[in-house]
């Protein structure tokens, strides 16, 4: 099941080492699964936030800016 891949890598994050694995397979059942199409922009820097997306697969990267090299963003990654 897709909830408890994602309670797995919850489980890795740091912001989240506290939690008991109740706690967390709660977090993971609420998250809404979102998919992004190629080239498509999640998040741009600076913007006000209102979500946090954990990368469960597939490939994504910082675009970027100010002269600064793009970065991958790894599955795992919040």
């Amino acid at each position: 099941m897709l909830h408890q891949e994602v309670a797995l890598k919850l489980a890795n994050l740091e912001i989240f080492r506290g939690l008991d694995a109740q706690s967390i397979q709660r977090i993971a059942r609420a998250a809404e699964k979102v998919m992004f199409r190629p080239g498509q922009t999640i998040i741009k820097s600076g913007a006000t936030g209102d979500a946090a997306y954990l990368i469960i697969g597939g490939d994504a990267e910082t675009l970027p800016e100010n002269g600064q090299p793009s970065e991958a963003i790894v599955p795992g990654s919040l």
